[in-house]
């Protein structure tokens, strides 16, 4: 296994668990007293992790450079789009 292999499966063992419980309807236990948007928190927190998978998959696969270029600017937006969820959901708090 190479060693991108394991630096993904370690971010995905720590970035996966809260988006996926948090679509799974549980609730922080600071949350419970006030409204939380759940889903758009853990669709913000899979935006941003949705750009590491794409970037890891690339480069597993033995993607060209001028792919790794196109993934790295897919992988931009991405980010970029899961940060503006967040600010989103937290503006509705």
């Amino acid at each position: 296994m190479s060693t991108q292999a394991v630096f993904f499966l370690a971010y995905s063992a720590v970035m996966l668990p809260v988006p996926v419980a948090l679509l799974a309807g549980w609730t922080p236990p600071r949350w419970r007293d006030r409204p939380a948007a759940r889903r758009p928190l853990a669709a913000g927190l899979l935006l941003i992790w949705a750009c590491g998978a794409v970037n890891a998959c690339a480069r597993l696969l033995g993607a060209s450079p001028a792919a790794l270029l196109v993934v790295t600017a897919a992988g931009l937006l991405l980010t970029a789009a899961g940060f503006a969820v967040l600010l989103r959901a937290a503006r509705r708090r």
